[in-house]
């Protein structure tokens, strides 16, 4: 009863989590995790086949290959800006330990050439001034009580009734028109 109630408080509430968190860290109770590998040798590797070693979704037996504690990751401090230690933090797979290399798998490859690309783009320069400090960098939050400035809304034109304009799309109905398409349209074997 107690996680369905978490829920629904997640639903309403989309700082939730991060309160959640911040509260936690505030208070010592320190989230962790964790870190293990699965380790083989070439010959093992070799062994199993190599399209099952590279698949994203197969898993490696542990009776076999059981997991290797490397680290513990704490996060034992809460952020000061969250911009500057999280927003702008880049893990790319192709920053690597000389001596570990990557494996050839399709997803793999694709994130070695696509992150640092992405991460320059999503960041552009970066910046390292205080940037806001702590404070949410997003709209609405329930942080802060903040409140549209028209002075900076980018037009406003009467075409037909609505307008167009920015409009608070929380409480839509994202459902029942689709509902009704399924249930109405679709004939059984196009479902």
């Amino acid at each position: 009863m107690k996680l369905i109630a978490k829920f629904h408080f997640l639903g309403t509430d989309p700082d939730y989590a991060i309160r959640d968190l911040f509260n936690a860290i505030a208070s010592k109770n320190f989230a962790s995790w964790t870190f293990s590998v699965q380790i083989m040798t070439n010959q093992q590797a070799e062994n199993l086949g190599i399209t099952f070693i590279h698949k994203l979704c197969k898993g490696l037996s542990h009776a076999v290959y059981p997991n290797v504690e490397v680290s513990k990751l704490v996060l034992d401090r809460n952020l000061e800006n969250y911009f500057a230690e999280v927003e702008q933090l880049a893990f790319s797979p192709s920053n690597m330990v000389p001596i570990i290399g990557p494996y050839p798998n399709k997803m793999l490859q694709t994130r070695l050439f696509a992150y640092n690309g992405t991460h320059r783009h999503r960041d552009g320069p970066y910046c390292f001034d205080n940037n806001g400090g702590g404070m949410p960098n997003y709209f609405a939050n329930s942080f802060l009580k903040a409140k549209d400035n028209l002075k900076y809304i980018e037009h406003r034109d009467q075409v037909t009734i609505p307008d167009i304009d920015r409009h608070e799309s929380a409480n839509e109905d994202n459902y029942t028109q689709v509902a009704n398409f399924w249930q109405k349209v679709l004939k059984e074997d196009e479902k």
